[in-house]
C-alpha cells in the first residue's frame, strides 16, 4: 500500500477505536508494571522474614554473655577461705575470687561495705554481716536478675567480684527448693554439662529437652543425716571416679556448679549434703553409670 493511501485509510479510522487500542495497551503496560513491583515487594518481605526467623534462631542458641571472668583468684596469704557474710548468710566468692567483667547495668543497690576482717578475729567475726575474709573495704552490690539471696556482687580495687550463697551464718543449710527458685531455675539454665569430679574433663551433656525435669526433681534434694562411715563411703566414691561435678551453664555466660554421686543418692549444694530424691535416680543413675573417669588420689 502506498504512503498517501495508508494515510487516508488511517483517517477514516474512527476516533474511538484508537482510543480504545491505546487504553488497552496502557492497560496491559500498567498491569506489568504493578505485578513487577507487588513481585518485588514480596521478594523482599520474604528474604526480610527468613534473614528475621534465622536472626531469632541463632539468639536462641548463641545468647551472648553478659559477665565474663577476666583473670583468675591470686593466691591467698591466709590460706583461708574466700567468704563474706551478708543478711544472715555465707557467701563463696566465685573462683575463689576470680575477678570479673560486671557491665554497669547489670548492678543493682549499694548493699553495704565490707568492714569486719573474719581473718583478723575469726571467733568474732566469723558469723557478723558484712564481715568478710577476702576484699575488705569492697562495697557489695545487688545484681540485677538475681535475688541477693542467690549472688551478689563485690567492688574492690576497681575490680568486680563474684558471691554464691552457701549456707547461712548460723550454720543451717540451704533449702534447695527455694534456692532453686531464687536463683531462677529452670528458666535461668540455657545448658547443662556433666564433668568429672575434679571438674575439668567434660564427660557429657544433658539434652535440652531434659533440662526443666533434670532440675525440678533435684529440687526434691533433702538435707542428708550422715554417719561417719557415710563420709568415709563418700571419700571412696570420689577416688573411684562415681563422684559428677554438674554445671548449669546461665543465661548471662557464668555457671552454677553442683556435685552428684547417684551410685550414694548423695547431692551437694553450696556447703551441704543431701539426699537425692529417688524419681530422680529412677531417672538419671543411668547416664552416669555410663560415665567413666580417671581415679582420684586420696586426699
Amino acid at each position: 500500500m502506498k504512503a498517501e493511501k495508508f494515510s487516508d485509510a488511517l483517517e477514516n479510522i474512527d476516533d474511538r477505536y484508537i482510543l480504545e487500542a491505546a487504553g488497552q495497551k496502557a492497560a496491559k503496560k500498567s498491569v506489568l508494571r504493578h505485578w513487577k513491583t507487588w513481585g518485588a515487594l514480596a521478594a523482599c518481605l520474604c528474604v526480610a522474614a527468613v534473614s528475621l526467623l534465622a536472626f531469632r534462631q541463632l539468639g536462641a542458641t548463641q545468647s551472648p554473655p553478659s559477665i565474663v571472668q577476666t583473670a583468675p583468684a591470686s593466691d591467698s596469704p591466709s590460706g583461708m577461705r574466700r567468704f563474706m557474710n551478708y543478711n544472715g548468710m555465707r557467701y563463696e566468692f566465685l573462683g575463689d575470687g576470680a575477678i570479673y567483667e560486671i557491665p554497669r547495668e547489670e548492678l543493682g543497690e549499694v548493699l553495704g561495705t565490707l568492714d569486719y576482717d573474719i581473718v583478723s578475729d575469726p571467733e568474732t567475726y566469723s558469723g557478723k554481716d558484712l564481715a568478710s575474709s577476702f576484699a575488705l573495704g569492697g562495697t557489695v552490690y545487688s545484681l540485677n536478675g538475681y535475688s541477693p539471696e542467690f549472688r551478689l556482687a563485690v567492688e574492690w580495687d576497681g575490680s568486680y567480684y563474684l558471691c554464691e550463697s552457701v549456707a547461712y551464718t548460723d550454720g543451717q543449710l540451704l533449702q534447695i527448693d527455694s534456692y532453686f527458685s531464687l536463683a531462677g531455675f529452670p528458666e535461668n539454665i540455657q545448658g547443662v554439662s556433666i564433668y568429672d569430679h575434679a571438674g575439668i574433663n567434660l564427660l557429657d551433656r544433658l539434652p535440652n529437652e531434659e533440662i526443666e525435669n533434670f532440675t525440678e526433681l533435684l529440687k526434691g534434694s533433702l538435707p542428708a543425716e550422715l554417719e561417719n562411715e557415710d563420709y568415709q563411703e563418700i571419700g571412696r566414691a570420689q577416688q573411684e571416679g562415681r563422684s559428677f561435678q554438674i554445671s548449669f551453664e546461665l543465661m548471662d555466660g557464668t555457671e552454677y556448679r553442683f556435685y552428684l554421686i547417684p551410685s550414694l543418692r548423695i547431692s551437694m549444694f553450696g556447703d551441704g549434703r543431701y539426699s537425692l530424691p529417688q524419681e530422680f535416680c529412677d531417672s538419671y543413675t543411668d547416664i552416669f553409670e555410663g560415665l567413666t573417669q580417671p581415679e582420684q588420689p586420696m586426699s
